[in-house]
């Protein structure tokens, strides 16, 4: 991390290269020659200081935000937002997608607005003049920044806004920076103002904690607050319920490191510990190629929450049935039958509540659902090019994500006793798998050989579920390469058809 001040003032930052966006950054200074007194306040500065990139500005002003906003927005070519009518706060929105959000400053001056903030990180203002002055800090949020350390500006802070608790937990793992030991006895003390947090400020936050590097640190951060289990009331059951012996963790540390395992394999750097390293180049070395699976994990099936995201959230949740489940069968041996299916139900619930979408929704209930499919799919062996086109033809835009979770919850079983040809292998495993996906062209639509229509009225079938099966037996078998002409497709119903009647 970059140490605040080596090499040049923050203010110097401001007034020398304020952003990226020739029109954000006309905005600014057309504020700065106002007379309208303006500060330059929040997250925006603490990434400036950080030299982390940003892409939205947060502007304090003593006047009619929205006046302010539309002012700016004229001769810069963006667009307003009202994001909070009521709390005067407006985005103007840039043609590349920079932003500008304006608020009405709070109380008499801008340190009493800065003393209604949440950490004192995000508590730093620098006013907008053609002279800069220096930065405002009354909380000595700089020093912060330089040791790396969140605190709270007021201990009142998570009683003003419950959903505080979760971006603490969230920063301290995006920004990799250490907690207070204050701020978290507060966290315990005011857990209850979280449960008031509206479920879609409570999704997002999860969202944006699960794509940090640093996930699992962040869920642990969550746990240590009492924050988890409230979240998530059914992995309280989880914690200490044991599992068998080729399983380093109880169920409920099996969860966290499995979401570990995918910050180890897909973060934007190398884990650390040249175990771990060799692992993700191995994984890395396989599956990239075949599977450009960078791409697919930062696609957004809705836009701001990726599909790495809400993996890593299938990852956290995939074992949830586990402890209902848990049972041993007539060897005495535990097991636990069922759990993926009813976990796949739990799962939905949950992501119901959170206000997920029904596509994210979906997808999470068959990742969970079909967690252990991938190593099913072969049955003990190589699988058969029929097996893996129903895998894809069934999992669909779960499928990529269902393979990777299968490696990372291997990694998680084994934890430290993890062995490197052993991980070899289910590498090649789930390479294979991918290849012959890409090779069969399963997921690349194909003009028809067969019709509902045309089944009904060649062999007198009426409508029904029969027609979709008939139909799914004849593009498994075209996946294979069994089939290439309607005659032989014909053929592969007929047989279909005997046990049938």
């Amino acid at each position: 991390m970059p140490i605040i001040g080596s090499q040049e003032p923050l203010t110097v930052r401001v007034a020398g290269r304020l952003v990226a966006s020739d029109n954000a950054t006309a905005a600014v200074r057309l504020l700065g020659r106002s007379p309208t007194p303006a500060w330059l306040v929040g997250g925006f500065l603490r990434d400036l200081a950080l030299e982390r990139p940003y892409r939205d500005i947060d502007v304090v002003v003593r006047a009619d935000p929205e006046t302010v906003a539309r002012a700016l927005a004229a001769p810069t070519q963006g667009h307003v937002v009202p994001l909070d009518r009521e709390r005067g706060v407006f985005r103007v929105v840039f043609d590349d997608g920079t932003t500008l959000d304006i608020s009405a400053l709070r109380g008499e001056g801008i340190a009493a607005d800065l003393a209604e903030r949440d950490f004192t990180i995000n508590a730093i203002a620098i006013a907008l003049s053609d002279s800069p002055e220096d930065p405002v800090d009354p909380f000595g949020g700089l020093e912060d920044l330089r040791r790396a350390r969140l605190r709270l500006v007021s201990p009142r802070a998570f009683r003003d806004d419950g959903l505080r608790i979760l971006r603490a937990a969230r920063l301290g793992s995006e920004l990799d920076f250490g907690l207070d030991p204050a701020l978290t006895a507060q966290a315990r003390a005011d857990l209850a103002c979280l449960a008031g947090a509206a479920p879609d400020r409570r999704r997002d936050e999860i969202v944006r904690l699960l794509a940090t590097d640093r996930a699992a640190a962040g869920l642990r951060t969550l746990d240590r607050m009492g924050a988890l289990v409230l979240l998530f009331p059914l992995l309280a059951r989880a914690r200490g319920v044991t599992q068998p012996p080729e399983h380093y963790y109880d169920v409920f540390e099996h969860s966290i490191e499995t979401v570990g395992a995918l910050d180890a394999l897909m973060g934007a750097e190398p884990p650390p510990g040249r175990a771990a390293a060799s692992l993700r180049s191995l994984f890395w070395r396989w599956l990239d190629p075949i599977a450009a699976l960078r791409a697919y994990f930062e696609e957004e099936p809705v836009p701001g929450r990726s599909r790495l995201a809400l993996t890593k959230l299938a990852a956290l949740l995939h074992d949830i049935a586990k402890p209902e489940t848990k049972a041993p069968d007539e060897t005495g041996r535990i097991r636990f039958f069922g759990h993926a299916d009813r976990g796949a139900a739990e799962t939905a619930v949950i992501a119901e509540g959170l206000r997920f979408a029904n596509r994210e929704t979906a997808f999470l209930r068959t990742v969970v659902a079909e967690h252990l499919r991938p190593l099913q799919t072969g049955n003990g062996g190589p699988p058969t090019d029929r097996a893996v086109a129903r895998y894809f033809r069934d999992l669909g835009d779960a499928a990529l994500a269902t393979l990777v979770l299968s490696l990372a919850d291997h990694m998680a079983a084994r934890g430290p006793r993890i062995e490197h040809r052993e991980f070899g292998r289910h590498v090649a495993y789930l390479g294979y798998l991918a290849d012959r996906r890409r090779v069969l062209g399963t997921m690349t639509p194909r003009e028809q050989l067969l019709t509902g229509d045309d089944l009904m009225r060649d062999l007198g079938l009426a409508p029904g579920p029969l027609i979709g099966r008939l139909l799914r037996a004849v593009d498994e078998s075209r996946a294979a390469g069994e089939v290439r002409t309607r005659e032989e497709a014909m053929d592969i119903v007929r047989q279909a058809l005997t046990p049938e009647r």
